[in-house]
């Protein structure tokens, strides 16, 4: 088939066992995580690189002066959220990479359906009426409707005086 980018089959055994990691996986966060509404999110500062560094040297900072700590800053705290932040990092670039080629299969999986239920349509098309199936190919066909190449009608303007 043209433009076939995948051909795979995947076992009910490997969906069962992707499905429960998947829970799994949903459960132990459920334990620590937490939900931000798009609000929230836009809202609140990001730790990129650079704010990364001036928080890890703070922290240190806070470590070799701890009489320079104001008595409202819980710096233990503070320090847990780098060490969470440190132990989900890895596990959520794991993630992120497997969700990639997940949606990448899922993406040429959907292109080669379409394109191979597309060709198959196209085949059957010409040849429905003899074979008793017109009405259902016309109903499947409406997807289609308006679509495809316009046929220009020629105009004595559109002719050329050359003929060509």
């Amino acid at each position: 088939m043209k433009n076939h980018i995948i051909d795979t089959t995947i076992s009910a055994e490997t969906v069962t066992t992707m499905t429960t990691a998947a829970t799994t996986i949903a459960t132990q966060i459920t334990t620590f995580g937490i939900h931000m509404d798009d609000a929230q999110r836009k809202s609140s500062l990001k730790l990129g690189t650079r704010n990364e560094t001036f928080a890890r040297e703070m922290l240190e900072f806070a470590r070799l002066h701890p009489n320079l700590v104001p008595a409202g800053i819980d710096i233990a705290a503070i320090q847990r959220d780098l060490t969470a932040r440190d132990q989900i990092t890895p596990v959520l670039f794991q993630l992120k990479a497997l969700t990639r080629t997940l949606e990448d299969t899922h993406v040429a999986l959907g292109v080669d359906l379409y394109n191979g239920t597309r060709g198959f349509y196209k085949a059957v098309k010409p040849i429905a009426e003899i074979n008793g199936v017109q009405d259902v190919i016309t109903r499947i066909g409406q997807r289609f409707a308006g679509q495809g190449r316009k046929k220009v009608e020629a105009t004595p303007d559109s002719i050329d005086s050359s003929g060509l």
